[in-house]
């Protein structure tokens, strides 16, 4: 956020948050990736400065999640030279081949057809408030704090979800209040795709391609709702 603000005058942002948003366990290969995404060499030099885990910001340092061995000199620079390259910025900035395609979503075509794999959510899929981790969370707020100190519109989205998820998520209305509370208090504005009414009906499972992912037909619904939402609320 911060890094597109530097390259372009960004006046909204909107925030996907789900239900692991602020449970789930610092990940290293998300950080990575968040770093080797990142195009200006100001942005680059802030997070390798701001990063606490050494080995971490090794990988950050040499442009890469895949170099074990820091020794193979010419894998390490002819890595390092690729990432440094116009070509690898061009591809970060248009690519649309991957899966989420840079789209916001996970592409896919499949349905999803009702039955669950398992008989419970995963831990950091359970709203808790109590097992809230501090470093997610203080992200999240310097996220708003930085958007509201630069006059942005952040509007934090709670993500749809099938019943099949929320029937093991614990109280996601407690969920709903503990992110209105903040939004409150850091001047955004929440919409929650889960606590609302018509929620089954426009997010039926063939949206879904499985228990808590879109599918592309159910991502362009989502668009158009939250669209449809934000110019009900904010005209």
């Amino acid at each position: 956020v911060r890094e597109g603000i530097e390259i372009n005058p960004i006046k909204n942002v909107v925030l996907g948050i789900s239900f692991s948003s602020l449970l789930k366990n610092e990940d290293d290969n998300s950080v990575l990736g968040g770093y080797d995404r990142l195009i200006t060499l100001r942005g680059k030099i802030r997070t390798l400065l701001e990063d606490t885990d050494d080995n971490r910001r090794l990988h950050e340092l040499f442009y890469s999640t895949r170099v074990d061995n820091w020794f193979d000199f010419s894998a390490v620079a002819e890595n390092v030279r690729h990432k440094l390259s116009d070509t690898y910025r061009e591809e970060v900035l248009a690519m649309d081949d991957n899966e989420y395609g840079y789209r916001g979503y996970w592409y896919s075509e499949n349905v999803f057809n009702g039955q669950r794999n398992t008989d419970e959510n995963r831990g950091y899929n359970v709203w808790d408030e109590s097992k809230v981790k501090d470093i997610n969370l203080e992200y999240l707020i310097k996220i708003m704090e930085l958007c509201r100190d630069e006059g942005i519109n952040l509007r934090i989205v709670i993500l749809p979800v099938t019943q099949a998820f929320l029937d093991y998520a614990g109280d996601y209305e407690a969920m709903h209040d503990y992110y209105a509370k903040l939004a409150d208090e850091y001047g955004a504005e929440l919409y929650d795709c889960i606590n609302y009414d018509n929620r089954a009906e426009d997010f039926p499972n063939e949206y879904f391609r499985d228990t808590s992912h879109l599918n592309r037909t159910g991502s362009q619904a989502f668009g158009n709702l939250l669209v449809d939402w934000i110019k009900e609320r904010e005209g």
